[in-house]
């Protein structure tokens, strides 16, 4: 089961630019995570359940989790719907996970989640969908996951 996680876009200036301020010294904007970068902090959310920025660390010391790719939601001009976004974003992360981790999600010991657009970000532009993997046993990863085939 891939497990959905809200990200704000971080933009400013505009309404999120604020958010800047909630921003920890030493942490990343979820929207400027790259594919196989690995990190902490995926449960450290906001009040309202959002992900706003993690902690980048070496693939090669213990962390949470890797980001394994992005792909963009179809643009529309009015927010489809939470379910409409996470629904793709389910089948996009579970299709493109065997590219990344070189095996196929029903197979694998890993676990996935994904970082997606809100209706408030959807109104700022945001229509990134972020795929990310993390351990089926919640231990730490210690390395990076490409081409694992676990």
């Amino acid at each position: 089961m891939v497990v959905a996680v809200a990200a704000l876009a971080i933009l400013a200036p505009g309404p999120f630019g604020r958010l800047f301020d909630a921003i920890r010294p030493g942490t990343t904007p979820v929207t400027e995570l790259a594919e196989g970068q690995c990190f902490d902090g995926l449960g450290d959310v906001t009040e309202d359940g959002f992900v706003i920025a993690v902690t980048v660390v070496d693939c090669a010391a213990p962390h949470e989790a890797e980001l394994y790719t992005t792909f963009t939601h179809p643009d529309a001009a009015t927010y489809p719907g939470e379910e409409a976004v996470t629904s793709m974003a389910d089948q996009g992360c579970v299709d493109r996970f065997d590219s990344f981790a070189g095996i196929s999600y029903a197979r694998s010991t890993l676990e996935a989640t994904y970082l997606f657009p809100t209706a408030v970000s959807w109104r700022e532009g945001d229509r990134v969908i972020q795929c990310v993997l993390h351990s089926g046993d919640g231990q730490p990863l210690t390395e990076s996951m490409r081409g694992r085939g676990e």
